[in-house]
């Protein structure tokens, strides 16, 4: 009977109504049916870190592509035409080693070649997704500056770090593509009952500031995936289950 519906739900994507700003920050890694769990009533887009959305999908969710580096950006333009896109969202912290670490100049001739002429198309653009560190402040000020002529639509930001005031002060239009409260990351330990309601806690604050913001287009919490080590703010567990932040993210 389960793979029977699940054959059922590949083949007849699930419908809902949706909060027009909260998206899903999902990683399908090896289990791409975690999706169906978001079947609430509260998400609206969903982006994967890629050019290629996420199957099976979730119909009337719109689906965001992302150049996260420098790998595959000939076909960026064909594929987010051709897959009718509104919005795409451009590098993924160019400004960290770690991440997709694109020197400005750099991405300043990638942008004009290969992300710009969608405009064109009518295709809003989303800002590289800078770190909240300080030197992510620099790189984009430094590629607003040198990319004369470049349409940027909104600002894609990222934010790690302690306490719902802080966030607020952090954040012209933005998307705040990725953010958690690093202060309650159990640290390699099992989430405790405290954790979970300082994270929920934490979270229901921001998103509440963020829905009653206009400047605040979108968010995705960071992030819906399983986890793989005890991390709290992760939306799925280890066996794919919501966990309570998920319950309320997807369905509050």
């Amino acid at each position: 009977m389960f793979v029977r519906f699940f054959a059922l739900a590949l083949l007849f994507p699930l419908v809902f109504a949706s909060n027009s700003k909260r998206g899903l920050a999902f990683d399908p890694a090896s289990h791409p049916e975690d999706i169906y769990k978001a079947s609430g009533r509260s998400c609206s887009w969903v982006y994967n870190w890629s050019p290629s959305s996420p199957s099976p999908s979730i119909s009337g969710v719109e689906f965001v592509p992302m150049q996260w580096g420098t790998d595959g950006l000939n076909g960026f333009l064909s594929g987010a035409r051709s897959a009718s896109a509104t919005n795409v969202l451009g590098f993924n912290e160019p400004d960290y080693g770690q991440q997709s670490n694109i020197p400005v100049g750099t991405a300043v001739q990638m942008w004009k070649a290969d992300i710009n002429p969608l405009a064109s198309s009518g295709i809003r653009l989303g800002s590289p997704a800078v770190t909240s560190a300080d030197s992510g402040l620099q790189w984009l000020s430094d590629f607003l500056a040198q990319c004369s002529g470049c349409t940027v639509d909104f600002l894609a930001v990222h934010w790690y770090g302690e306490g719902a005031a802080n966030f607020i002060l952090y954040l012209q239009k933005v998307w705040v593509t990725e953010f958690t409260d690093t202060r309650t990351d159990s640290g390699g330990m099992s989430p405790t009952v405290r954790v979970w309601c300082s994270l929920l806690e934490f979270m229901k604050q921001v998103v509440a500031f963020m829905d009653a913001t206009d400047w605040v287009e979108r968010y995705a919490w960071f992030a819906y995936k399983r986890t793989t080590s005890p991390l709290a703010s992760n939306m799925l567990d280890g066996n794919g289950n919501l966990t309570p932040l998920g319950q309320w993210y997807i369905h509050g």
